[in-house]
């Protein structure tokens, strides 16, 4: 099999019926596989400053953190990271990548915790999935992205450890 990459650098396998997408951050790899588009984001909590990070969300979003952090859901670095890893996932899986600046989409989060989340970008509706998870007591944000499918379920949602 040999891979071959979009415009804007999603990779693909050639004559391959499946979508994939990975990311990687610490020591863990993430992998989702889909017969849709799909995207996945996985991201290391880190305790570096978060000093311009409103720079990256749109007002609602900037709201939803506020909130998140006011309810104490969570801390203001793992609300960061759980928007963060979402718009990534959405961002990969529709494969515009960062050549689509993230204030020009908006990550709908409808319930009142963040757990499943949604957007709709030129047309199509998007659905998405947020979790967190703990490996060798380090935080993680974890969210995979899809068209909305009937089940709203990859195929394959898999998270890798790596040594």
């Amino acid at each position: 099999m040999e891979f071959e990459y979009s415009s804007n650098g999603k990779p693909s396998l050639k004559q391959c019926s499946f979508e994939f997408n990975w990311s990687h951050s610490g020591d863990l790899i993430a992998l989702i596989l889909g017969d849709e588009p799909c995207g996945i984001d996985i991201e290391l909590h880190h305790n570096r400053s978060l000093v311009d990070f409103k720079s990256l969300y749109t007002p609602y979003e900037i709201g939803q953190i506020t909130a998140w952090v006011s309810k104490d859901y969570c801390t203001e670095t793992e609300a960061f990271f759980m928007m963060w890893s979402a718009k990534e996932a959405a961002l990969k899986a529709t494969g515009l990548g960062l050549s689509l600046d993230p204030r020009h989409f908006e990550i709908q989060f409808p319930h009142d915790h963040p757990t499943n989340w949604e957007l709709i970008l030129d047309g199509v509706e998007w659905k998405g999935s947020y979790q967190q998870l703990r490996h060798q007591n380090m935080s993680y944000a974890l969210s995979w992205c899809m068209p909305d499918p009937t089940n709203n379920i990859p195929l394959m949602k898999e998270i890798i450890l790596i040594n």
